[in-house]
């Protein structure tokens, strides 16, 4: 029974997530017992990334459901790779051009079907009061 909803295809075992990253990124290693910092490569950047969710998702939006996740960190990205050069009425207009022409329906947002926690309810059909 589909649910007329096509998924990505699976990626080949060979392919591992670190070698498709290694295609687009450059990535060093720092070692904390000897050095913290060489030249632009350190762990500033990412830990003061994970601050900002950590803060995000404890103070503004506090009760998170694992299944929107991916949604609350997609925002903080966006937030984030945004903060230069940009204020906020900025950010806001590339938001909105990025969102035109988009649906989203109610299913999608909450994930019927798709979580645990949105269990069917019932089989649709009337049910007979037994008294």
């Amino acid at each position: 029974m589909g649910t007329g909803k096509t998924r990505p295809a699976p990626m080949p075992p060979s392919l591992t997530l670190r070698s498709a990253l290694d295609k687009h990124y450059e990535h060093e290693v720092i070692d904390h017992a000897v050095e913290y910092v060489r030249g632009k490569v350190h762990t500033n950047t990412i830990e003061n990334f994970w601050s900002l969710v950590k803060r995000q998702l404890h103070g503004t939006y506090i009760p998170v459901e694992p299944f929107h996740l991916f949604r609350y960190l997609d925002e903080q990205m966006f937030r984030f790779n945004n903060r230069k050069d940009m204020n906020d009425s900025q950010r806001f207009a590339l938001g909105m051009s990025q969102i035109a022409g988009k649906r989203l329906t109610y299913d999608a947002l909450t994930g019927k079907g798709e979580s645990p926690r949105h269990a069917p309810t019932g089989t649709g059909e009337a049910q007979q009061i037994p008294f």
